[in-house]
């Protein structure tokens, strides 16, 4: 499992995570490999923030519907530790069929 999240929907630690990166960078003085990389961590972050609060709200409710029913929404402690506001998933069925439809193939 990585070691990110229990939700495996959420896997990854730049765009489901990203306080991760960020807090990697100023820890161990990390530099970007290839020009413009720099702006994941700047000018998109914001962006990024935001895309990570919303597929929480969403992938979290289908984890626990559908891979999970004992995991604990709001549970990631990268993300909602940092995420004070509290989340309501709103109805998102598309999103949760093109998820489940992965699941079955």
């Amino acid at each position: 499992m990585q070691p990110y999240s229990q939700n495996l929907l959420l896997p990854c630690m730049l765009i489901d995570h990203p306080s991760i990166i960020r807090r990697l960078v100023k820890k161990f003085n990390l530099h970007p490999t290839h020009p413009g990389a720099e702006k994941f961590i700047t000018e998109l972050a914001e962006g990024i923030d935001s895309h990570a609060r919303v597929i929480h709200t969403h992938f979290d409710h289908i984890w626990k519907k559908h891979y999970d029913s004992s995991y604990q929404l709001n549970s990631c402690p990268h993300c909602y530790g940092t995420m004070k506001e509290t989340l309501e998933a709103p109805s998102a069925p598309a999103l949760e069929t093109e998820v489940i439809s992965t699941k079955n193939q």
